[in-house]
């Protein structure tokens, strides 16, 4: 049997895992110092008058306990950082690819700066040729 003195407020639970399970409840009520029915509360032998005994085994499938866990305010929810990777990963994709567009538009614009300055000197040289041709 599993008795806990932890308010509702301030338990932490473990999660429901899937499984055979089994339930044996005893319940007892009205006290009776002639009562027929004992047991223990807070190490004090009690007397009742009457009890009831249940006793009953059950499947638990994933996908009830699952439901039951996201339900329970006490069970310890484990962070999925599976959503956040997914996204970091999605970024990185789009920053690789715009520098890979800026590197590529970057060539053609240094392959143009450098004709141009092929072209001037090319032109300065003719200047010269021209020059020297008319001496």
């Amino acid at each position: 049997m599993i008795y806990s003195n932890q308010s509702a407020a301030t338990r932490v639970s473990e999660p429901l895992k899937p499984g055979k399970y089994r339930l044996q409840l005893v319940v007892n009520a009205r006290t009776d110092d002639q009562g027929k029915y004992e047991a223990q509360v807070d190490n004090k032998t009690a007397r009742y008058k009457y009890q009831w005994t249940f006793d009953q085994e059950f499947t638990i499938s994933d996908n009830q306990a699952q439901k039951l866990n996201d339900s329970d305010p006490t069970v310890k929810k484990e962070k999925d950082w599976t959503w956040l990777l997914f996204v970091i990963g999605i970024l990185l994709l789009v920053l690789f690819f715009i520098i890979l567009l800026w590197k590529r538009r970057k060539k053609p614009q240094k392959e143009e700066e450098e004709k141009q300055a092929l072209r001037e000197k090319i032109e300065a040289q003719e200047k010269i040729i021209d020059y020297l041709n008319k001496k």
